[in-house]
């Protein structure tokens, strides 16, 4: 074990660490998140989170304090923001493969390592700074320390659980302490007990599990709605928990079977063989871990379905237990414990080439269109090294040579994955307009504000605070208290120079372009 664990270890550190210092903060929340961790740290505030000044309330501040950790150790990069983030990666993939090999053996061990680190979505959650890698991460310990200390009886354990609960909890709220609830009940009553087992709940420790769950969560969640006057607690579990869940947001909408269809995208390539994993592990049932895992799975793509705003990370918590059920599969097809008709995983992998042959297309045919990123369109060539990569795995897949087929798979994926952190990605983030700004901006500062709306990668890149001008007469009069000034805006509302009554010659224009994967247009003027 030592010797692969090391590997594993190390192509860990290569797949979620490639190049967290080489791209800008670009994506919204990403950007959110960073600059509100960069400005309780300038505050020296651990209560109270901020963006641009404003109270944030989408989330609660556990991977804020550990990107405030990053920042003090690293010095404010986009490196410092996802550092952690990427450690939860490589401590997800590390703790699911020793959980692994401790109740499947070696083989599916080293198979759900495989299949979460060739999944393009593990790799690229796992390098944002938001609150998704932590709380992964939180709920896979949680899980797998809820399983132990059921299987071996160590009540001790439990307290492991609980602690990983909270600090859940405090980084994604209600939704982390609910879905892992419920699954423990489930597999508690499926696996033979009964609600008034009092011998077996009190194994569980409830009451003092309890009392630690709530002496780690309540003084934070206390202190910022005292701060805050209740603002903050309203907003969090109305909007951002009841609201989300009740209604679309932010247009992430969509129809019922997303979720598991995220999931299945999610885990490319080796979701490919999910619905025969699922089968076999269901056949197998008696096994208690293959149990627990299809409940994880079930619990969280069931919840989400039915909730109105849908995200790709939402599901992401029940990766390590469908890495899990597809890694036991792939082992046991090797060493044909459990041999599907080959002609069946010759299927699913003709299925991965069509797929894959798409992928190049779809990147070309969306860079295409976009007129912003247009001669960027050859990138979409690199791509076909996953229809590539899965050709060669059905070439062994005819010949029964599974082992080499399931890592010339997963080979392809992470290849691509690497080319595209180090080379292909840098291209697009060249035409980011906040860097080409704030290149210019940072070179020679001036007041700054914006109209309308703004990127709120800004924010992260300027050292301070930037003002929101309510109308054209606030930013006429805002031009005109400055002999030189920054203006940031969008085309949607740009203002002419006659409606500021400004001359022409005396606005700049700096930035004109479309923002990265976005719709809105930035605009940055310079008087």
């Amino acid at each position: 074990m030592k010797k692969e664990w090391i590997y594993i270890f190390i192509l860990s550190i290569v797949v979620f660490m490639a190049n967290t210092w080489g791209a800008s903060i670009y994506i919204l929340d990403e950007a959110k998140n960073a600059t509100c961790a960069k400005e309780m740290l300038s505050k020296a505030d651990l209560v109270v989170p901020t963006f641009n000044g404003d109270l944030r309330t989408d989330k609660p501040p556990l991977h804020y304090y550990f990107m405030m950790l990053a920042y003090t150790l690293f010095g404010v990069s986009p490196f410092s923001a996802r550092f952690f983030s990427a450690c939860c990666g490589i401590l997800t993939v590390m703790s699911s493969y020793a959980f692994a090999y401790r109740y499947m053996g070696r083989r599916t061990a080293l198979y759900t390592a495989i299949v979460l680190l060739a999944a393009l979505q593990v790799g690229l959650q796992f390098k944002l700074a938001v609150p998704d890698p932590y709380l992964i991460l939180l709920l896979t310990l949680a899980f797998f320390s809820f399983f132990i200390a059921d299987r071996e009886g160590n009540t001790i354990v439990y307290y492991g659980a609980y602690t990983f609960l909270a600090l859940a909890f405090l980084t994604k709220g209600p939704m982390a302490l609910a879905l892992p609830g419920l699954v423990m009940v489930l597999y508690v009553l499926w696996s033979g007990g009964k609600w008034w087992d009092w011998a077996r709940i009190r194994n569980f420790r409830p009451l003092s599990g309890l009392a630690l769950f709530l002496a780690i969560v309540t003084p934070w969640y206390l202190s910022v709605g005292v701060a805050t006057d209740w603002e903050w607690t309203r907003a969090f579990f109305l909007h951002h928990n009841l609201g989300r869940y009740t209604s679309t947001m932010e247009g992430h909408g969509g129809f019922f079977l997303q979720v598991p269809l995220l999931v299945l995208v999610g885990l490319l390539p080796f979701s490919l063989f999910f619905p025969q994993a699922a089968f076999h592990a269901w056949k197998q049932r008696e096994n208690n871990l293959l149990k627990f895992g299809l409940l994880v799975i079930t619990v969280f793509i069931v919840f989400f379905s039915f909730s109105k705003t849908k995200l790709p990370s939402y599901p992401a918590p029940c990766f390590p237990f469908v890495a899990l059920l597809l890694g036991n599969f792939l082992a046991q097809t090797i060493e044909k414990k459990a041999m599907p008709k080959a002609y069946r995983l010759v299927a699913a992998l003709v299925i991965g080439v069509v797929l894959t042959l798409a992928i190049p297309l779809g990147v070309y045919i969306g860079v295409s269109q976009d007129a912003s990123l247009s001669h960027l369109s050859w990138v979409s060539v690199w791509f076909a090294i996953l229809p590539l990569g899965t050709i060669a795995a059905l070439v062994f897949a005819l010949r029964q040579q599974w082992e080499k087929a399931y890592i010339t798979l997963g080979g392809a994926f992470v290849l691509l994955m690497l080319l595209f952190n180090y080379y292909l990605f840098p291209q697009f983030d060249k035409e980011n307009p906040v860097k080409l700004a704030t290149d210019v901006m940072q070179k020679e500062p001036h007041p700054v504000a914006y109209y309308g709306r703004m990127n709120p990668a800004f924010a992260f890149y300027m050292d301070k605070t930037i003002p929101k001008l309510e109308n054209i007469e606030a930013v006429r009069s805002f031009l005109e208290r400055h002999q030189q000034a920054y203006l940031i805006t969008t085309e949607k509302h740009w203002p002419s120079p006659q409606d500021i009554r400004l001359q022409q010659e005396e606005l700049e224009l700096i930035v004109r372009k479309k923002d990265l994967f976005e719709s809105p247009t930035t605009i940055v003027l310079r008087k």
